[in-house]
């Protein structure tokens, strides 16, 4: 990736085919000329400096995670996004996107069903999982790991969770990908 102006990393989609296929450069960049940058049509500051995230977490009444602000409107954008989230369900606040008390209770909530012994407890699922995945692919000697592994195996394993049939997968992706489109400046 050649050298950018702050301005210019900015505009960059960080979702992107080329972003995405090797985000590297990009983080560099941001780390060496921008670790802090905000994104003007957004008012979301990016913080790619180690030390510097660490502050910003640290520090929930000066940083806040709530965007609710700058994505409000967003899907509008797209009708194919409008068209799927208007099949789910209301979109609370949720860990990444919310500050205490709201975040702490949450969290409270997330613990007590992801402690130890139970995650313990879903080894073998998810070892079963993680080969039925394999299997889909492994014959054919090649796979496309984010679409046939890195996305589906947290899904279908948060759809157990909840008591969703695998057979739902797909729409959960939808949903999934619809709610991450909102990030899409």
């Amino acid at each position: 990736m050649r050298e950018m102006t702050a301005a210019e990393l900015a505009q960059v989609n960080i979702y992107s085919d080329e972003v995405l296929e090797c985000p590297w450069p990009f983080f560099e960049r941001l780390r060496e000329q921008a670790p802090v940058l905000k994104h003007e049509a957004s008012g979301i500051y990016q913080v790619s400096s180690r030390d510097l995230v660490i502050e910003a977490a640290s520090d929930p009444d000066t940083f806040s995670n709530v965007i609710s602000h700058a994505l409000h409107g967003k899907a509008a954008t797209s009708k194919a996004v409008q068209e799927v989230m208007a099949t789910g369900y209301a979109r609370p606040a949720m860990l990444h996107t919310s500050d205490p008390p709201v975040h702490t209770r949450s969290r409270k909530l997330v613990n007590k069903a992801f402690t130890m012994r139970r995650v313990n407890g879903m080894a073998d699922e998810i070892r079963t999982t993680v080969d039925r995945l394999i299997d889909r692919f492994a014959a054919r000697g090649s796979v496309e790991l984010l679409s046939e592994f890195a996305q589906p195996l947290p899904l279908l394993i948060i759809l157990r969770q909840l008591g969703v049939p695998d057979t739902e997968l797909e729409r959960a992706r939808s949903f999934n990908e619809a709610f991450a489109a909102q990030f899409f400046f």
